[in-house]
């Protein structure tokens, strides 16, 4: 598996087309029986033992300079975007993402065991005895080991399906050979700009679909904000894609000695969002910003706010709204001064739309924007 689908396929199980609709970015409270939440000056200082055990691990990211490090700023960036809450939950980041560039680089730690153990006799597929065996090089289509009668090359088809496991060098891995590497490049510019295309067109088509389907003012809001945010997330996607197979052509490129093709990578590397989606993302960017803008008094009025959801006047979910969630409750902002509140019980779906005072911060249902199966009176409370 390449680096851009090891690391991008998060972005399909994450939804990276879906408008994020969280208000808070503060950590919810540690289930019961778990340790409770690091202070902030325990998770920094964790956070900077991680960086330094990366760094042990991956001397290549002390220099900025170098692929590894430069495939490994752009795989964090990617993460931040796909699942920001990855680096606000889990202290081990700086190290995860060291490990994450490095599969999909192959660039092996040298601290790693396998490098280090000494096995007593190999044995290969075909019988074919190794006395005091280490590997000293794992390369995509085998790997290259010191023993007592010399240094030997294995191919990954002599070895055994446990020996392939182990050393990360199977049947299904790419193998890149110097005279392909010019047109490896040539066919990810192709993937990407068909895949660019083809995604934004598609998501376009959805939208006016959607769009004409809205019933109400800020269900249109809502459409056209996630149809935003949908655009610049998939020219986003598809120019990280590009990137990070590049760095893993360049890795390749820089091992071989092929100066001509790094040459070749570094020109690509240098611009990987082609027109016209450069000047489309920087658009979009502009609105985006311009309609969060526009959203910003609603936040605040629920910021860090105690809210309620009541039910014939007694509360059903509260809590203060904190990553799209009060309680088990969905909550989502699908538009300036309003709110929208799902929820799931014995697989019924209820909903309720509010439309907010933006002074008073008092809320209005809106009826027949809402379904309630039990046809209760529902209201909505801010705390002062």
């Amino acid at each position: 598996m390449n680096l851009s689908s090891s690391i991008l396929k998060l972005a399909l199980k994450a939804g990276f087309i879906c408008l994020p609709l969280c208000l808070s970015t503060f950590s919810p409270a540690a289930p019961f029986g778990r340790p409770a939440p690091l202070s902030s000056e325990e998770f920094a200082k964790k956070v900077e033992e991680s960086r330094k055990e990366a760094l042990l691990r991956y001397p290549d990211l002390g220099d900025t300079t170098s692929i590894f490090s430069r495939a490994a700023k752009v795989v964090e960036a990617h993460y931040r975007r796909v699942k920001p809450y990855e680096f606000e939950d889990h202290w081990n980041y700086p190290l995860k993402m060291a490990e994450a560039t490095a599969s999909g680089l192959r660039a092996f730690s040298p601290l790693d065991p396998i490098f280090s153990e000494v096995i007593p006799i190999l044995t290969t597929k075909d019988g074919t005895d190794y006395p005091r065996a280490r590997v000293t090089k794992v390369h995509r289509d085998g790997i290259t080991i010191a023993h007592d009668g010399g240094t030997e090359f294995i191919h990954r088809t002599k070895l055994t399906d446990t020996q392939q496991d182990k050393y990360d060098t199977r049947w299904s891995t790419e193998v890149l050979l110097p005279a392909q590497l010019a047109h490896l490049v040539e066919s990810a510019i192709r993937e990407r700009d068909q895949n660019l295309k083809v995604f934004t067109t598609t998501s376009k088509w959805a939208y006016e679909e959607r769009l004409a389907g809205a019933k109400f003012d800020f269900e249109r809001e809502e459409r056209e904000r996630g149809h935003e945010f949908t655009q610049a997330s998939i020219i986003r996607h598809h120019c990280d894609h590009f990137t990070l197979r590049l760095f893993e052509l360049a890795y390749a490129a820089h091992e071989f000695g092929q100066k001509e093709a790094m040459e070749r990578i570094e020109r690509e590397l240098g611009d990987p969002v082609p027109e016209p989606y450069k000047t489309q993302l920087k658009e979009w960017d502009e609105k985006i910003k311009a309609r969060n803008a526009r959203y910003e008094e609603t936040y605040a009025l629920v910021r860090g706010k105690r809210c309620e959801l009541l039910r014939d006047g007694q509360p059903v979910r509260e809590g203060i709204p904190k990553r799209g969630m009060l309680g088990s409750a969905r909550f989502e902002i699908p538009a300036p001064e309003h709110i929208r509140i799902v929820t799931y019980e014995l697989n019924v779906s209820s909903q309720w739309v509010f439309k907010l005072d933006p002074k008073s911060g008092e809320a209005t249902l809106i009826a027949e924007a809402s379904k309630d199966e039990q046809g209760a009176t529902i209201s909505f409370r801010i705390e002062k």
